[in-house]
Order: structure tokens, then sequence, then C-alpha cells
């Protein structure tokens, strides 16, 4: 789930027009811009191709179903064709960015680049892993005000995990933040960004001003920023706006930003402050509303997301909640206590 943000000014798209399934479209010298559909509401994903010495460095996979590896298919033998595919670098577990990496990486016999953590997420969700915590997950939910029916919505998800994410290769190649990547014959600098998943991958080449930018900067949208059952005192806000402070600090305002959805754009600073702006009022806004009386994660949600929701939405908009709530606790606002009956209630600092 994503939060859509009207900016304050419009931002600059050199290239306003996506490409079509099965074609790219070049967004500078050696470089493609490539979409994959989505059966979600988010409905596609952004992949790209760097034209290397030797063949084809691919960034991101998108899911394993069907229409995706038609897809694939197409790519591999248009645009991409002549060359052969030598490494892919997947930037997060999430299966939309995630799923066809292992069939990509069998077809094509390139080398699967990832962040360790992210390896391994993807490996324990492919595993089952977290199934066996489904009876505490529930309790976690329940204890801090979501429905029953959103519970189901969100727990249901680890079978979909494993249907749209195929299996990785044994091996692969980890990468880190402050790595090198030689490309094309220039440097690109890997950076990591926590927030949305653990260590999302992220490249920056500093002589061509571009930024692949993954799901941590998007024109129009934030991503998800949420706390799960596993580590319910988490605070993932906290790490994804340390993340846009050292990105604008680092990379030009000037570069253009390869997203991982939506479009290309020029304004990086700009939307950085846009996004670092939204968390700060969905913080003012928990704030006002736990001023009226003790309150739990769950009534919050209809203050801060006001339309209906589909059950696997409230789950996620229950999860970013939570972050701001953990955010908000540390920066002393809040306390989030729980009662004898074991139900959390938050409650205003004075």
């Amino acid at each position: 789930m994503t939060t859509t943000l009207a900016g304050p000014k419009a931002l600059d798209h050199p290239f306003p027009d996506a490409p079509a399934t099965g074609q790219a479209i070049t967004v500078a010298p050696g470089v493609l811009w490539m979409r994959l559909a989505l059966p979600l509401s988010l409905d596609h994903v952004n992949i790209y191709a760097i034209e290397d010495s030797d063949g084809w460095f691919l960034w991101d996979a998108g899911m394993a179903d069907a229409p995706t590896l038609e897809t694939w298919e197409q790519l591999l033998a248009g645009p991409l064709a002549g060359r052969p595919v030598t490494r892919l670098l997947v930037t997060h577990h999430h299966p939309d960015h995630v799923g066809a990496a292992g069939w990509l990486c069998a077809r094509t016999g390139a080398d699967l680049l990832m962040v360790k953590s992210e390896f391994l997420l993807t490996r324990v969700r492919l595993g089952g892993l977290f199934a066996d915590t489904e009876t505490q997950d529930r309790d976690f939910y329940h204890a801090r005000g979501l429905s029953g029916d959103a519970t189901d919505g969100i727990l249901g998800r680890g079978a979909t995990y494993i249907e749209t994410v195929a299996p990785l290769p044994a091996a692969y190649t980890s990468v880190r933040a402050g790595d090198v990547l030689r490309i094309a014959g220039q440097d690109w600098h890997l950076r990591t960004g926590g927030g949305h998943s653990d260590e999302m991958a992220m490249l920056w080449n500093p002589a061509a001003r571009l930024f692949l930018a993954a799901d941590q900067v998007m024109e129009k949208i934030t991503p998800n920023i949420g706390v799960w059952p596993q580590e319910p005192s988490a605070r993932p806000l906290d790490e994804f706006l340390t993340s846009l402070r050292a990105l604008r600090d680092e990379i030009p305002d000037d570069s253009l930003v390869l997203p991982g959805h939506k479009l290309p754009f020029l304004g990086l600073h700009q939307r950085i402050e846009e996004l670092l702006a939204h968390h700060e009022k969905v913080c003012g806004k928990i704030i006002a509303a736990s001023a009226d009386g003790p309150s739990s994660v769950g009534a919050l949600i209809p203050r801060l997301f006001q339309r209906e929701l589909p059950p696997h939405h409230a789950g996620l908009a229950f999860a970013e909640t939570l972050a701001h709530v953990n955010t908000l606790i540390a920066r002393g606002n809040l306390t989030h206590d729980a009662d004898p009956d074991g139900k959390y209630w938050l409650r205003q600092v004075a």
C-alpha cells in the first residue's frame, strides 16, 4: 500500500509517457526504462537495463506471475536482444521487485546481486517461517485495536508471497552500502535506506547524474512504512526520514531520478522535502487525535485514512500508523501502555 501525496509544485518529467508492454524508452545513453504490470492497485513496477561492456545489467525483476514472465520474454527478444544478461540487482525483498528474479537468473544465466539482509528475508518468507507465529501475530493486532477482517487480510498474505516469488538461486553476490559497481565504464555508488524495507538498494552515478531510487523516493506517492508483529517497537519511520535527509545531502537536485514506480523525474530535493513534511503532518494528526483521550492504534486509522479500506489495505494502514506512533513515543509525545486485559492504549504526554 502506498499513500498518494499532492505536491505544492509540479515536478519536471522529461519522460511523461511510460513504455508500452514489452518496449523500452532510453532515458540516458545506454540506459533503458521498461515496465512490468502488477495485479495490484499500484499496477506497475519500473525496471531498468544498463548496457554494460559484456551484456546487460538489470535492475529489479517484477512478480513471478504469467503476465510478467511473458513480458520478460518479449523484452529479451526485443529491446534486450543481441546481448546477454550478465547481472541482475534486486533492490529489496518485496514480491513486485524480487518475484521473477530466480526465474530470470535461470533463464539468462545472470548473476544475482542483493543486499544480504534482503536476500535472507526473501529466503525466510519463501520458507513460510513466519507461519508458525500466526496465533501470536493475531494477538498482537487484536491488542492494538485492529479489526478481525483487517487482521485476516494482513495475515493471509504469506501464501500470496510464495505464489508470486520464484525460488532464488542457491548462490548470489552480496552487495552493501558504500560499494562501487563498475557498469558501462562508469562508477555507480550503492546506497541503502531503511523504512519501506530493511536495506533497500539504490544506485547513484555522479558522472551521469542518474539516481536509481527504487521505492525510497517516488513522485506522488510514499511507500508503506510499517511496523510488523515480529518487531513491535521498531522505528522504521526514523530510518526512512534519516535516509531521505542523507540522500538530500549527497545527491544533487539536478539528478534524474529513476524510481521503482511512477515516472522518472527531476526535482529530488523538492520531493524529499514533500515526503518529510507529509510524515510530520501525519505525526501531528496522531498527536491531535490523542488529545481526545486514550486511543488504540486501530482507532486512529479512520482519522488518518479518510476512505474505505479493503481488509488488506487496512492492515497496511495499521502498520504505517504504528510506525508513526513508535516514532512519537521515542520523541516523548505519546505513551503506549497495556491495561490489565492486555489491550494497548495511546495517551498524549502532557
